[in-house]
């Protein structure tokens, strides 16, 4: 019953709070920002523990670098502990005791169906990392193994209430990021990760589906690959592809405007 309640709440949270990495620089300039775009994982943390009711004790727990969080729920009538994270789509809580225990093997997802040669491109792995510890890696390309994102915890560093953003943290964090990222699951239909090289202003769009990994591209702004990409999904989100293009142009200028900020912190 408690994993049923857990994985509906996550489930919901995937399909109707999109994950993007480029709402706090909005919210850090008091800026609006459309809600159906959704925002960080700060966000979704929150929606995911207003969907769970008293049958669960919910804290919070921040990586150790501070650019991620995640919910750690406890089912009080079983005992159970799980790790809830929207950001990776996958689908499923994490439960606490596999990924603390050092000869556990990684808990292995699968981002979608495999390819034409059977292989799987993308995929979300959680696995130990020592005592108290256990780390997140997602792997964006099979065929690049320096193309992944890992995030490490420590299981004994939790919070009642959901950690914020610092605007020093805020600043650092997102200075040094390259990409712009957009990621939701469509009911039934997979999920899309939506990402936008700052440095170069190219687009790339994979959608990963259970029979298969479609991959768009708008290389330098190419009108045309992103109105593919907006009449894919951006009517789903409330929003438009001219809208939507608005939002990066507007977040690529705030994020030089808080530049300077970042060189004194």
């Amino acid at each position: 019953m408690g994993l049923d309640t857990l994985r509906t709440a996550l489930r919901d949270v995937e399909e109707n709070v999109p994950y993007n990495n480029f709402r706090p620089l909005f919210d850090l300039m008091d800026k609006d920002f459309p809600d159906s775009l959704g925002g960080d994982c700060y966000l979704q943390a929150r929606h995911v523990a207003g969907r769970l009711g008293e049958d669960f004790k919910v804290e919070f727990m921040r990586e150790i670098e501070g650019n991620h969080v995640v919910v750690f729920a406890k089912h009080r009538p079983t005992q159970q502990r799980f790790v809830v994270d929207p950001l990776m789509l996958i689908g499923e809580p994490i439960p606490m005791g596999h990924v603390l225990r050092r000869d556990a093997e990684p808990l292995t997802f699968p981002l979608g169906g495999p390819d034409r040669a059977g292989h799987t491109r993308a995929r979300v792995e959680y696995g130990n990392r020592g005592p108290h510890h256990f780390a997140a890696t997602l792997y964006n390309n099979r065929f690049d193994p320096d193309d992944y994102v890992e995030y490490l915890y420590d299981s004994r560093q939790r919070t009642l209430d959901v950690p914020s953003w610092t605007s020093e943290l805020l600043v650092k964090s997102m200075t040094k990021e390259e990409k712009f990222v957009l990621r939701f699951a469509l009911p039934d239909r997979g999920v899309v990760v939506f990402r936008y090289d700052i440095p170069e202003r190219v687009f790339h769009c994979t959608h990963h589906t259970n029979i298969g990994v479609y991959r768009l591209y708008s290389e330098r702004t190419n009108e045309a690959s992103l109105e593919k990409f907006g009449d894919l999904v951006l009517e789903r989100l409330g929003t438009t592809t001219k809208k939507f293009r608005r939002l990066l142009v507007d977040a690529c200028r705030i994020r030089e405007q808080v530049k300077p900020s970042a060189k004194r912190l």
